[in-house]
Order: structure tokens, then sequence, then C-alpha cells
């Protein structure tokens, strides 16, 4: 009997927990904006190697057009090799299809 209550006061303390340790839509907001804060752009007297990473085919899945580019992702890091420091950038064009699907 004793054993029954127990158990029962470790479920309603763990529910309890469980409540509380979800965050509030604010707070997953203000953490995410933190994540995505531009820190800056690296020299510019680092020496840099790029990397351009694209697509094999230019062809909507849904309507078969052409996609277009309609803008760009670049993303920058710095790389740290023993005596030296490089900038490594890697990005690719956006594509879009111009027809409605």
């Amino acid at each position: 009997m004793l054993l029954c209550g127990l158990e029962e006061v470790e479920q309603v303390a763990v529910a309890g927990d469980a409540e509380s340790d979800t965050p509030s839509p604010a707070d997953r907001r203000t953490r995410a904006g933190k994540r995505r804060t531009n820190r800056g752009a690296l020299p510019a007297h680092l020496p840099r190697a790029e990397t351009v990473v694209d697509i094999a085919d230019r062809t909507c899945p849904c309507c078969a057009g052409a996609l277009h580019v309609i803008g760009e992702d670049v993303a920058e890091r710095l790389d740290i090799v023993p005596r030296s420091c490089a900038c490594s950038s890697s990005g690719g064009p956006k594509y879009a299809c111009r027809s409605l699907c």
C-alpha cells in the first residue's frame, strides 16, 4: 500500500519537472536569435579557399521547368592550422522555379 502511494508521488513530481523543462515560445525565439547573431566577417587579409556546392540537375522536380538562380548562401569558418590561419568558405546558388507548380 505504501509502495503504491510513493509511486504516485514520484509520477506527479516527474510530471511537474517535465512541464517546467519545456521552454515557452518567447524563450525559444530568444535562444534562436542568439544562435543566429552575426559575429562579423572574418578579416580580409586571411587566405581564402572557396568551395562552390551546386546541384547537378537544374530542372524543377514537379513541372520539369528550368530552375533560376534567386540568391546565394555563403558560410565562412575559420580553419586554424598550426602556425597559420585560413578562411574556408563554402556556399552555392539558391534556385527556384518560376512556374506555379
